[in-house]
């Protein structure tokens, strides 16, 4: 989505990119991305707060604990992000959303802002998604009882050495 934010303000568009607190934490922990983008006029970044920018400690560990929170979190979140999409100066004409984030499409249309869904999978992630009836054909998956979860997957051409069940 960096990427696509970047080409977008290379042609002169005027981006806000919109992240999850964490995820902004760590691109400013490992680049320089505000020196990165400061050279596109009207660039700029937002963040919505979540709750894995809190200590580790104090986030849930089980997985059922964690599905509540997260659903918990998107009705705290899709107002954050309602309140950045309608205060946002200048305004969006446009948003364009991860296409796993369908609460984003949900509010950005209650406001009134069209929304473009964007899949930015690899082609390796793409490849594999198009190549399952393949691998459950060839008996590779399910995974049944005890196999070895750390195993390669063989039936992916292209990817028979490395694509692995984990």
């Amino acid at each position: 989505m960096l990427k696509l934010a970047e080409l977008l303000g290379l042609s002169g568009l005027k981006v806000t990119f919109l992240n999850f607190q964490f995820i902004h934490d760590q691109l400013l922990l490992h680049a320089d991305i505000e020196a990165r983008f400061k050279k596109y006029p009207g660039f700029q970044f937002k963040t919505i707060p979540d709750r894995m920018s809190v200590p580790r400690a104090e986030r849930p560990e089980d997985m059922a604990d964690i599905i509540k929170e997260l659903i918990e979190r998107m009705k705290t979140t899709s107002k954050t992000l309602k309140k950045i999409l309608v205060e946002n100066s200048p305004p969006f004409d446009c948003f364009i959303a991860d296409m796993l984030m369908g609460f984003v499409h949900d509010v950005a249309t209650e406001v009134g802002i069209p929304v473009i869904p964007f899949e930015n999978a690899s082609s390796c992630s793409f490849w594999t998604v198009l190549s399952i009836p393949r691998i459950i054909a060839a008996g590779e998956l399910p995974i049944k009882g005890n196999q070895d979860m750390d195993r390669l997957i063989t039936t992916v051409p292209g990817m028979e050495t490395f694509l692995r069940v984990v």
